[in-house]
């Protein structure tokens, strides 16, 4: 129920209606990468635990008024969970996903030219898998799982921006089942702390900073 709200609300907000960006303002790319704390959550990771793991890619910056852009991201990242003690849905082992990512984010952040800038973001994300192992096997030759099939998630965090670079923590809530057995489902969670760095802006009116503030 609340992911369906999650989402509803995160839809909501990408579809309002923005007025144009000004002639001075930006389009702007950079690097994004972090460290990732990935779990599973649903009604049957009693006995998972996390493990740790790394994403790095690219962002865009896309303004549509002072206080308000789009955030196209794309960026490889690793998924999975450490399985400590014997599971209904996985035997014991380290399953080890790795996803492209495709999130469209909703930046929210002052129009001042401060040294320090708060960002709040949201949005949802789409994974398609490039990888699945269970310790030295590949997931296909498990039952329950399903890591094949793409996956989907609503993403929110915050950053705190120093000239052109943000430091920032999110959290990734899946959407999209990966496993199921005996009427168990097992979502991915990952908790991210990243770094971006905007250095390359495009477009007419000077530098970043000296163009509206976003």
């Amino acid at each position: 129920m609340i992911r369906k709200l999650a989402t509803a609300l995160l839809l909501g907000a990408a579809l309002l209606p923005a007025t144009a960006p000004e002639a001075s303002a930006q389009i702007s790319f950079g690097l994004l990468g972090g460290l990732n704390r990935t779990t599973f959550t649903g009604n049957g990771t009693a006995r998972i635990g996390s493990r740790t793991g790394f994403m790095f890619g690219g962002v865009t910056d896309i303004p549509l008024t002072k206080n308000l852009s789009i955030r196209p991201e794309l960026y490889f990242s690793t998924k999975g969970s450490q399985l400590s003690v014997q599971s209904s849905i996985l035997p014991l082992a380290t399953l080890d996903l790795f996803y492209l990512q495709l999130p469209v984010l909703v930046d929210l952040h002052p129009a001042s030219e401060a040294t320090v800038r708060p960002h709040l973001f949201g949005g949802l994300s789409l994974g398609f898998p490039l990888r699945c192992r269970l310790d030295s096997r590949d997931c296909g030759e498990t039952e329950g799982l399903d890591p094949h099939t793409f996956d989907a998630s609503v993403l929110v965090g915050v950053e705190v921006e120093f000239h052109k670079t943000g430091i920032g923590i999110r959290y990734g809530a899946g959407l999209i089942s990966v496993g199921k057995s005996a009427g168990a489902e097992i979502y991915n969670g990952v908790l991210s702390f990243t770094v971006r760095h905007f250095g390359w802006p495009r477009g007419a009116g000077g530098s970043r900073e000296g163009s509206a503030e976003r």
